[in-house]
């Protein structure tokens, strides 16, 4: 045991980023498979909003989840004060977003999606034939027929994508940087929480047990107000 306890202790130190990492990984995998299994572009005048909903749909609901578990996973900020409230109010927005982030990057740099929706922006917005038109939509069905559009369009999708890896990575590392901590910052965090979770339970134990005792004794006197009245109605 004691061979693999510099590896628990890596990993331990670290959860945080393996958690991240196969986070990624499976978002990855997941707008993957997304991609191949349950999207067909129609190739009609609807491509833009079918290529958006599945750009955008998916991003929003990896947020709102991200929200759910990330907000649910802290210790209540309620009575940390209203500065160490907001900032960790922004910390947990900001790993909420990670989720959605990565979806976007991957879905951008795959560039499935982006192509869909930008063939039908461009038919909706160009004053052109319906001739043209047509052909513009069935592009994503039909690569041949316009191969330089459909690699115009995967360029402006990956440059996209790498403009928002960039924008998110100083984001990310400027909330990381501003809400750095310091050992003993830490380590009073910690024993805050700790302490204010314990006398907190201790409190709602005390006063369920007061409440539960006079809600007891109220029984009990009811009780025998009925047993009174039962026996003068049976003399």
């Amino acid at each position: 045991m004691e061979t693999f306890q510099p590896f628990l202790n890596f990993f331990a130190a670290q959860k945080a980023v393996i958690g991240y990492c196969l986070m990624a990984v499976i978002t990855v995998g997941g707008e993957h498979l997304f991609s191949v299994v349950s999207f067909d572009c129609p190739c009609s005048k609807e491509n833009f909003e079918y290529g958006m909903t599945f750009l955008l749909g998916p991003a929003a609901l990896l947020l709102i989840l991200g929200l759910f578990f990330c907000g649910g996973s802290t210790p209540n900020v309620a009575a940390k004060g209203m500065q160490m409230a907001k900032k960790e109010d922004c910390k947990i927005f900001v790993r909420a977003c990670i989720a959605p982030v990565i979806w976007l990057c991957a879905s951008l740099l795959d560039g499935t999606f982006y192509e869909c929706a930008a063939s039908g922006m461009k038919a909706n917005s160009l004053n052109e034939t319906e001739d043209c038109l047509q052909e513009l939509v069935k592009l994503p069905c039909d690569e041949s027929n316009g191969k330089e559009r459909i690699l115009r369009f995967k360029a402006h999708a990956q440059m996209r994508a790498w403009f928002l890896i960039i924008g998110a990575a100083i984001v990310f590392s400027c909330v990381k940087f501003c809400s750095q901590d310091n050992n003993v910052q830490r380590m009073y965090k910690k024993h805050y929480a700790r302490e204010l979770r314990e006398r907190f339970d201790a409190f709602v134990v005390e006063k369920a047990s007061k409440m539960a005792e006079r809600q007891i004794q109220r029984i009990k006197k009811d009780t025998l107000n009925w047993k009174t009245i039962l026996l003068q109605q049976s003399a």
